[in-house]
């Protein structure tokens, strides 16, 4: 009877034992696929997705500030040649000649164009924004505007702001590549005898020009022409 049960106890465990190897096996066959049970194989698709960077350009009508300051000193008496500079988006040679016209007037050549100047002194040259700016005395001293086809845009001023026992510096009078200063002298309505000065900033800011009144002074003396 116990020999039975040994029997009985052996045939199990060698069945649990083939069960475990058959499984093993199963599994192993399987994977090197070897046996194939239904459609167990996935195809896995990779999609690389792109990334276009794209850069918006907006188009900007920048518009590039020529301001310079070419000449502020003393009376030009003589040949001068200030170079190359900027003027309405070219390269333009600027010089003066104090003897080329046919009454030897001062004549300042902006490229293959000029402008002449017949009894009148310049002191001051820039270019502001979009203007050439030109300052004379003649009779009083005023600051011209041209464009850039040279031609007279405006005239500011009228005075060398000249008081009594004071001497103008006009050299000083360009603050920067955007800004001067410029007198006025009036008839001052208070009185019979006397003018009225008025102090004023002009800013240049490419094509717009703006006066900004600074000062006034009433009752003093000044020269009113123009």
């Amino acid at each position: 009877m116990e020999n039975k049960k040994s029997n009985a106890g052996w045939i199990i465990l060698t069945i649990v034992l083939l069960l475990i190897i058959g499984g093993l096996s199963f599994i192993i066959l399987k994977d090197k696929g070897i046996i194939k049970i239904g459609n167990n194989t996935k195809e896995t698709t990779k999609t690389e997705t792109k990334v276009e960077e794209k850069t918006k350009k907006e188009s900007k009508n920048e518009e590039l500030d020529e301001s310079k300051i070419i000449y502020s000193g003393e009376v030009l008496r003589e040949d001068k040649d200030f170079g190359k500079v900027t003027f309405g988006g070219k390269e333009v040679n600027i010089k003066y000649s104090k003897n080329a016209g046919e009454y030897e007037e001062g004549r300042l050549y902006i490229g293959d164009k000029y402008l002449d100047f017949l009894n009148m002194s310049l002191s001051n040259i820039a270019i502001m924004g979009d203007y050439l700016v030109v300052g004379i005395d003649q009779d009083g001293y005023r600051f011209e505007l041209y464009d850039h086809d040279l031609k007279l845009v405006n005239k500011y001023g009228s005075s060398l702001g000249l008081l009594t026992d004071t001497t103008p510096k006009t050299e000083n009078w360009i603050i920067d590549n955007n800004n001067l200063i410029y007198y006025e002298c009036n008839v001052d309505n208070t009185s019979s005898t006397n003018f009225k000065l008025d102090t004023y900033n002009l800013k240049i800011d490419g094509s717009k020009v703006e006066s900004v009144l600074l000062e006034t002074n009433q009752g003093v003396n000044c020269t009113a022409q123009r």
